[in-house]
């Protein structure tokens, strides 16, 4: 029996974490299912809303609506960055193309600092 004390120890844990865990829990659930839901509440509840409540009550709920849009899309493009941004590491992503261009492409400032050999630069367009 010694998976009792094990359990109340783990017990103990969820119930002082809970007030952090529940509301993570609830919060990336509606992250992932939001389009759904934002979806829904414009399809249904909006016209339930409007027939029971009123036309200023549906308006209500479509500036909610929006306002919650754009918390959750900002939520989302800031665990995608700190995602991304870890997996890529501290330097982060990069991408580097290189194209082979005739020397008279280039404008004269450049052309003068290669014939001079004083080009410490690397020109990005």
């Amino acid at each position: 029996m010694f998976f009792l004390p094990l359990l109340g120890i783990v017990f103990d844990v969820l119930l002082v974490a809970s007030p952090v865990l529940v509301p993570l829990a609830l919060l990336a659930t509606a992250s992932a299912f939001w389009d759904e839901i934002r979806e829904w509440a414009v399809d249904k509840a909006q016209g339930w809303v409007l027939r029971n409540l009123g036309e200023r009550a549906a308006m209500a709920l479509v500036e909610a609506i929006v306002v919650l849009d754009r918390v959750m899309t900002a939520g989302r493009r800031m665990v995608r960055r700190a995602v991304y941004g870890r997996l890529a590491g501290a330097k982060g992503r990069h991408r580097v193309v290189t194209e082979e261009v005739p020397e008279s492409d280039l404008p004269e400032s450049i052309r003068s600092e290669l014939q001079g050999g004083s080009l410490q630069h690397a020109y990005a367009i």
